[in-house]
């Protein structure tokens, strides 16, 4: 039998994280999970091995395999574990071929192991078996299984599958080990190895463990309380004081001082002010309220507070405990400063306010925590923390100060001061978050040990327990056998059942052809684990220190020991070979000792020696090198095993290189922190570290932490800390290495790096140079700037200034001037007068004015005024009247002097002033139209009209026109030499170029014909007859802009043109008034500039000439200086509306909306009045950018102060894009009752969320209204809780009676419930609100209504993956139903389903049960005579009568489908209803549909025409029995056959009008009651049924229906009437109380129909019947002769 080597190194003492979490298969017990399957399919738990086989050692539990194997295993959920470990032995026996093993884990397979004839060489026992199956077999193998992964799930899946070959395998399992890797306690993730990634909770993560935020990160520090579960704290509570780590523990608190705490009335301290910057006329006490605390401040500059006069005595650790707020102002985030905590004028402590706080300090701990945003209305942010110094006073504090250094130029920053306490704390009790059963542990190393808990013992830092082997238990420690002194362990496994797999380091194993590594534990003894050794093998084993003497431990086991071979093992440190041997031990030997035959063969015991090894080195060492071996190897089957194996050695004196045996140190460590053995000057030595730190600063020699013992030179000891001699700074070096600052009188020792040079930090600047101190460097006073490090005088403008004298950066308010720019300019209002400096107010009506106050150059435009000429008068359309705000002209005024006096007119309005400059009217050509502002045309002709547009209401005409002659009525004709154009103009005939000869235009002189252009025509062109060019001499000009012409030559032209060269009239520039020669030379001009030149005003420059002004064009698109917009309109709506930017708008080169983003507020449709939760979304309206959650948006609360509780609040926001629709999921629960319930949001921080245009929330208060609560009353709910129960009751009963109808008969009974239960499961679907009683009643019918299936299997969520579903009307969403006919169709189909399976299993039975028949023969009842068998005889009349029920089944199969069609008839109309109701028309299956039900009602029509004979055939009963089952056939009445098919279409219409008139629901009631009382009379005439019981059902139900019908109707005109809640109660208790009656009226009758079908058809029930009849006839026949008895005896006596 071959064995391989298997070895466990461990290098150095790591505490492992594996535990045992399962071990089964050592006993039978252990192995009942483990569940196998044989070949022959059978299944059962694992039992011991067959003895047969093998019989396993008194030890050993040896589980037979299976071919199949499985196990289960559940995992924790209240601990986190990453990783897993499983250990199993696998034996073969008698395996002659080959054999493979799969492991699956999970279902992935994780190890095949085959076992090989060729490794099986020889027969052989195995180890744990003392007889192998029988002589001839095989070998036998053991195999075991290691297998480690990475592991999170909830449940471990193992199967083991075998496959083999014959002759017979046999294979048995044992030892099965699963250990998980545990994550601590408070990690949420953590890796593979078991260290924490993810705390749990608001935990940090420091160095591997779950800790408070106390040492990591000091701005956010928290305290750190272990109650078991560990709770952060802003402080410790009471009965607690903090340590050095931040772990609250158990102690005392005496307060030595406290001022400014609580809503303190005095204070002890008083205010330095700053010599150039505080106001010395501030006499104020600085107590100011931020927020809810009452605190000192605020102080700025160079500010100090002290408190004077104390006496502070303490020789222990104080703790200063403080809160301190910073105010930035005008978003001054970038400039920092800091304030001294002083002790006796000596600094303990600096706080440091940059953009986050920070703190520094020379001893103890110092912290902060609870930081966050606070309220104060002077200042933009304000931010508070509490601040945690603890340190070691040993001295009396006399004086405590505050000594701030902020920036003393703008932008400011201040400090104020609060909670002031000084506490000396002491710890009593420590307490420690320790695992692994330890009592006590170092901080942040929980599972090592420094004391146990109770039942347990302390070895090497573990708690265990029981004492390992060679240790002896005194009190609760294992001490080792023959130790004593100080001791380390660089070894230490196998001596507990933990696994020590990962702590493998180096293993080599020497063999012939390779080097080959591997680890598998074979066995134990008792739980310790063996690891077996069959060759040499070397192990190396290093200490992290050189030691001087080693100590060997182990125990070393040998199995079936049948020859005297010696395992030895050799130490290469001193040469020395150590032997085990079953001789008698001499020096260096130790003897194998039996403990009998406890594994493998039954012929040969097994030994076990204890060694026990001491080394004492001549040099020092850091490793050792040992080798076991085994010599003179006799017996391949007889092996070995180690255990309990350490290795304890004594280390060289701290800080050694290398020591001799004696541990005198040879060689010691250098380097900065230790010298010749010790810490080195500046360092002291931490016992727990066991390593040298340095020194607090300044410090040359030192014992601890806190307290300096001499300081090094140029440093001051005061109060165990070291000062710098000439400053008192807390400095490590007081020497210069930069120059000192310009102006700097006293420098420190820090530096500071200030833009490109390196200066010392300044402590005091030369004020009589203008310096002063700005946090820590000189800045130039106020008024002067820096130039060349010299501080010059600003400009008497600016108060201060920098670059230049003129470059302000801050003025004085007193001079009425602000900073604009950089420059110092006067207030609005204000003008500056040379050569004051202050500047002066304007007039009243000037918003800014120069040189005198009447000089206006801005006006204001709430005063309706307009600058001209230096003046602001009012603008057009308002008047002066001696007051700043102009009033308001008459409309139709432009201006006016007063309200009665116009002095100019609107042009748009088509208006001019009248001849007494008074009023304004129509213009010429134009008309009044009553109501209306504008002057409406007069026809084209005219130039003065009535009120009409029409040719004949001229009055006079225009210049090119000439009243008619000739006319009756009087009109206006073109004058000569003009012509009317299309357009109705008169236009002049010079223009017109080339004219034919039949216009009137035309003109040929000299034809004799006098035309419009001729004087006369006389046909020459002789001069001097008068008539020359067909001109008179002194003819007219024909030109309106010529005025004054010759022989038709111009010689003069109208104002605005001049006369060319060619004696033509040419229009001057647009600044000319007249002009000659040419257009720009102006003879005057229209608008003249100051220096008399003529104004410019030209169109294309946006300007116009209007009533002798320059105005402004609005709505050319030109934007010029009057204009705030101009966007090429004048229409509204679109941002810029007559030059002026309209509201919500902002304008640049064109006008886009400020769209600001608002809240949109999503309510669940689906939510109900009478339940307490509301569920909601809120979502932005615009995408917007943040960097926080949007769940911090809002504070919600419900308007009035009304009470209620947040259930969820979820993110619904994909952040993809850096600007998103922000939305959250909201859940809250109303606490009472709310009629009109407003929620309220309130945003917090607007700031934190932008849109694309920068603009954030304009609004902070978002009301939502939420639907209300009608809490019902208790007494409300416990009466529908009494109907609903009794109304549960019946309908059980009737359950169950249809239960038994399904095996003894008469089911037809219960069809007519099945209608009336569904028909009033629909009624909750009219569109009516129910009040709480029905609503709650009604759901009790939802059961009716087949569609549970579709719920359970989620068919909506499928399907909606394929077909977009549009949402149906409320109330059917609300129950589930989609408009997808596939979807709400599901319970039809599943109907029809179960139908078929019924169907094809009756055929199935049928024919087993008729083979069974044709077996048992009614020939085989009796053989040779004998007397028939009764049980048989019993047992195929059964199967007879079975048979017949599946033959009546599978005949009447096609009357099963029409019944199942019937009963779900509702079901499938709904769902075809709901489909065509969203006009989804397309799909022609839905098509297919409905001709399908059009053909179906016409198929059945036409059959119901049938007569009587054709109903009574088998046949016919067979495939259509279900449409006249019930029915009386008669042909007298044909109606009555179609009773079914009525009651079809009565439930096709109730579910169209249903769907279809949803939103009616006057008209839904009242065609639904109609229905009901055509169905009632139909009945009642034709009497279809043949079953009496069965006509009062039908016509009592439908009563009972249409009376509820009725009330709903009463109960909608109610509330949309009248509404009232009692009173809607009052009628819902009618509606149940009807429904109720009509349950049990259905109950009495189907109870009573179907005694008499079961006395019908059972004659047992007919006897049953018939004797209790004539029983109780007897009984009264009995009570009749006892009354008679009693009544005739008192007359007997009476007579005698």
């Amino acid at each position: 039998m071959k064995f391989q080597l298997f070895s466990l190194i461990l290098i150095c003492f790591v505490q492992c994280d594996w535990e045992i979490y399962k071990y089964e298969l050592f006993d039978a017990a252990s192995s009942v999970d483990w569940i196998g399957l044989n070949s022959y399919s059978t299944i059962s738990s694992l039992t011991q091995i067959n003895p047969t086989l093998c019989t396993p050692t008194s030890s050993t539990f040896l589980a037979e395999g299976k071919e199949k194997i499985w196990r289960n295993i559940q995992m924790p959920n209240n601990r986190k574990f990453s990783a897993i470990r499983i250990e199993l032995d696998f034996y073969y026996i008698d395996s002659m071929k080959e054999v493979s093993t799969k492991l699956y884990l999970n279902q992935v397979m994780v190890n095949e192991n085959t076992q090989t004839q060729f490794e099986l060489s020889t027969p052989t026992p195995l180890i744990y078996c003392n007889r192998p199956g029988n002589n001839n077999s095989a070998d036998s193998s053991v195999f075991r299984f290691n297998h480690f992964q990475e592991f999170r799930d909830n449940q471990i899946e193992i199967l083991i599958e075998t496959i083999g070959f014959q002759p017979v395998f046999i294979y048995a399992l044992s030892g099965f080990y699963l250990y998980v890797q545990f994550c601590d306690k408070n990690c949420e993730f953590c890796n593979d190895t078991g260290q924490c990634e993810r705390c749990k909770d608001d935990l940090q993560l420091n160095k591997g463990q779950c800790l408070c935020n106390f040492i990591g990160d000091y701005r956010y520090s928290q305290f750190q309380l272990d109650t078991p579960n560990i709770q952060c704290l802003n402080s410790c509570p009471n009965g607690y004081v903090p340590d050095q780590n931040g772990i609250c523990q158990i102690g005392t608190s005496h307060l030595l001082f406290n001022d400014l705490v609580g809503d303190f009335n005095s204070y002890q301290f008083y205010i330095i002010k700053d010599k150039y910057y505080s106001n010395v006329d501030d006499n104020s006490q600085r107590i100011i309220q931020i927020g809810n605390d009452k605190v000192a401040g605020p102080f700025f500059y160079n500010e100090q507070i002290v408190f004077p006069q104390l006496s502070i005595i303490s020789f222990s650790k104080i703790m200063i405990k403080l809160k301190i707020y910073f105010l930035r102002y005008h978003k001054s985030h970038f400039i920092g400063g800091q304030i001294s905590l002083k002790f006796n004028n000596y600094t303990v402590l600096y706080i440091y306010d940059y953009e986050q706080p920070g703190l520094s300090y020379s001893q103890g701990i110092a912290h902060i925590n609870n930081w966050q945003k606070c309220h104060f209305e002077e200042s933009e942010n304000c931010f508070q923390s509490d601040i945690y110094f603890e340190m070691f006073l040993n001295y009396e504090v006399t004086e405590i100060k505050f000594a701030g250094q902020f920036t003393i130029v703008e932008p400011l920053r201040g400090w104020c001061l609060s909670n002031l306490e000084i506490v000396e704390q002491q710890i009593t009790t420590n307490l420690s978050s320790c695992e692994n059963n330890c009592l006590t542990c170092p901080f942040m190393q929980p599972k090592f040990c420094n004391s146990c808990k109770s039942g347990y013992f302390y070895f090497a830092n573990k708690c265990l327990s029981k004492c390992p082997l060679q240790t002896t238990q005194i009190g609760n420690e294992c001490v080792e056998n023959g130790m004593s002194g100080q001791f380390n362990y660089i070894l230490n496994i196998l001596y507990d059942d933990n696994n020590y797999y990962d702590q493998i380091l180096t293993i080599s194993q020497q063999l012939e052809e390779q080097v080959h590594i591997q680890f598998k534990c074979l066995f134990n003894i008792g739980r310790n684990p063996i690891l077996e050794l069959w060759i040499n093998i070397y192990h190396a084993i290093k200490s992290d220190r050189p030691f001087y003497k080693a100590f060997i431990k182990l125990n070393v086991v040998c199995i079936d020991l049948q020859y005297d071979e010696i395992f030895e093992i050799f130490v290469n440190a001193t040469g020395v070979s150590y032997q085990m041997t079953t001789a008698t031990p001499n020096s260096n030997q130790f003897q194998f000792l039996s403990i009998g035959n406890t594994m493998g063969s039954s012929l040969w015991n097994e030994y076990v020696a204890e060694g026990f090894i001491e080394l004492t080195l001549l040099t020092s060492l850091d490793s050792l090198l040992v080798t076991f071996s085994v010599q003179e190897l006799k017996n391949l089957h007889q092996y070995y095993g180690i255990f309990n194996y350490r290795v304890m050695v004594v280390s060289c004196p701290e800080f050694c290189n290398q020591c001799d045996s004696v541990g005198q140190c040879q060689d010691w460590m250098v380097d900065n922190s230790v010298q010749s053995g010790s810490c080195a000057q500046g360092y002291y030595y931490d016992q727990n570290l066991h390593s040298c730190f340095q020194c607090i600063l300044g410090c040359y020699q030192c014992t601890n932490s806190y307290y300096c013992d001499s300081c090094s030179p140029k440093h001051i000891q005061i109060h165990g800390q070291c000062y710098c001699q000439v400053t008192f700074e807390l400095s490590n070096t007081c020497t210069q290495k930069y120059p000192c600052e310009e102006g700097c009188l006293t420098c420190g020792f820090d530096i500071i790096n200030h833009r490109k040079n390196m200066f010392q930090k300044c402590l005091a600047c030369d004020d009589s140079n203008h310096y002063w101190l700005n946090i820590n460097q000189c800045s130039c006073l106020e008024g002067y700037y820096m130039e060349n490090q010299i501080c010059q005088p600003c400009s008497e403008l600016c108060r201060a200034c920098t670059y230049s004298p003129k470059y302000c950066t801050k003025c004085d308010s007193s001079l009425n001037r602000i900073l604009n720019h950089s420059i110092c300019e006067c207030r609005q209002g204000y003008y500056s007068e040379e050569p004051y400096l202050e500047c002066y107010k304007c007039d009243s009506t000037c918003k800014g004015c120069q040189i005198k106050p009447f000089i206006c150059i801005r006006c204001y435009p709430d005063q309706f005024r307009n600058i001209f000429k230096n003046q602001c008068i009012c603008k057009d359309g308002y008047f002066d009247q001696g007051t700043e705000i102009c009033n308001e002209c008459d409309q139709k005024c432009k201006t006016c002097s007063d309200i009665d006096t116009c002095l100019s007119c609107y042009q748009e309005q088509n208006r001019k002033l009248n001849l007494l400059n008074t009023q304004c009217i129509c213009q010429q050509g134009y008309y009044e139209i009553e109501n209306s502002l504008t002057c409406a045309p007069c026809h084209p002709s005219c130039e003065y009209c009535l009120n009409s547009p029409l040719i004949t209401m001229c009055t006079r005409c225009p210049i090119t026109r000439e009243p008619s002659q000739h006319d009756t009525v009087f009109s206006c004709n073109c004058k000569r030499g003009y012509y009317e154009s299309n357009m109705k103009e008169c236009l002049s005939c010079m223009n017109y170029i080339n004219p034919p000869i039949s216009h009137y235009c035309y003109s040929n002189c000299g034809d004799e014909i006098v035309q419009w252009n001729e004087d006369c025509d006389d046909g020459n062109d002789y001069q001097k007859d008068e008539c020359n060019s067909c001109l008179f001499s002194q003819s007219y000009c024909f030109n309106p802009l010529c005025i004054q012409c010759e022989m038709g030559q111009c010689h003069n032209c109208v104002d605005g043109y001049y006369l060319n060269l060619n004696n033509h009239c040419d229009k001057c520039d647009s600044q000319c008034k007249t002009c000659s020669v040419r257009a720009n030379n102006c003879l005057s001009c229209n608008l003249q500039n100051e220096d008399l030149s003529c104004a410019i005003c030209e169109i294309n420059l946006g300007y116009q000439i209007k009533d002798g002004k320059c105005l402004n064009i609005c709505g050319d698109g030109l934007r010029v200086s009057q204009e705030q917009c101009d966007d090429g309109n004048q229409n509204s709506g679109d941002g810029c509306f007559y030059c002026l930017i309209e509201d919500g708008w902002s304008c640049q080169d064109t006008c886009d909306r400020q769209n600001y983003p608002y809240l949109i507020f999503e309510e669940d449709l689906y939510d109900n009045r009478y339940q307490a939760q509301r569920n909601f979304i809120i979502k932005s309206s615009i995408p917007l950018k943040t960097s926080v959650s949007f769940t911090e948006l809002c504070q919600f609360k419900l308007k009035d102060s009304k009470t209620f509780q947040i259930k969820q609040y979820q993110e619904l926001t994909n952040y993809f894009e850096d600007y998103n629709i922000l939305q959250i999921d909201v859940q809250i629960v109303l606490k009472n009752r709310e009629e009109t319930p407003i929620l309220l949001c309130l945003i917090e921080n607007p700031q934190d969320y932008q849109s694309k245009q920068g603009l954030t929330f304009n609004q902070t208060i978002f009301e939502f209204e939420l639907l209300k609560y009608l809490k019902p009353s208790q007494d409300v709910i416990d009466v529908t809780q009494g109907f609903l129960e009794f109304n549960k009751y019946v309908l059980f009963i009737l359950l169950g009676l249809a239960i038994i109808s399904l095996i003894v008969g008469g089911l037809h009974i219960f069809w007519n419930l099945l209608d009336i239960l569904q028909l009033i499961s629909y009624l909750q679907f009219f569109n009516v609100i129910y009040p709480y009683n029905v609503e709650t009643y009604f759901r009790l019918f939802d059961f009716a209504q087949f569609d549970f299936m579709k719920i359970f299997l989620n068919i909506e969520d499928l399907v909606n993956c394929y077909v977009d579903s549009p949402d149906p009307h409320y109330k059917f969403a609300s129950k589930g139903y989609s408009s997808t006919f596939y979807i709400n169709a599901f319970a039809v189909f599943i109907a029809f389903v179960t139908t078929l399976s019924i169907y094809f299993l009756c055929i199935i039975g049928f024919m087993i049960l008729t083979k069974i028949m044709a077996y048992y023969s009614e020939e085989n009842l009796y053989i040779d005579d004998e007397e028939p068998e009764l049980f048989k005889f019993i047992i195929l009349r059964i199967i007879r009568k079975v048979q017949r029920v599946f033959l009546n089944t599978i005949h009447y199969f096609c009357s099963g489908l029409l019944r199942t069609f019937m009963s779900v008839a509702y079901e499938y109309n709904l769902a075809v209803f709901l489909q065509l109701s969203v006009r989804n028309m397309e799909n022609p299956f839905f098509d297919f549909k409905f001709l399908h039900k059009l053909y179906l009602f016409f198929s059945l029509i036409v059959f119901n025409y049938q007569g009587p004979y054709y109903f009574g055939q088998q046949l016919v009963k067979q495939k259509y029995g279900a449409l006249f089952e019930g029915i009386r056939i008669r042909r007298s009445r044909p109606y009555s056959n179609y009773y079914n098919l009525l009651l079809l279409c009565k439930k096709v219409v109730f579910i169209f009008v249903l769907v279809f008139c949803y939103s009616e629901a006057y008209i839904t009631i009242l065609t639904c009651s109609i229905l009901n009382i055509i169905f009632i009379f139909y009945v009642k005439s034709s009497q279809p049924l043949k079953d009496v019981y069965e006509h009062q059902k039908v016509i009592g139900s439908e009563l009972f229906i249409w009376l509820v019908e009725l009330l709903i109707l009463i109960l909608f005109y109610k509330q949309q009437n009248d509404p009232n809640e009692q009173d809607e109660l009052i009628i819902g208790w009618f509606i149940i109380v009807l429904c109720t009656l009509l349950v049990v009226y259905q109950f009495i009758l189907d109870f009573k129909q179907h005694f008499i079908f079961l006395k019908e058809n059972y004659v047992i029930v007919l006897e049953s019947h018939s004797k209790n009849k004539e029983l109780f006839q007897q009984t009264n026949l009995s009570s009749l002769r006892i009354i008679s008895i009693f009544t005739i005896k008192p007359t007997s006596i009476h007579i005698v």
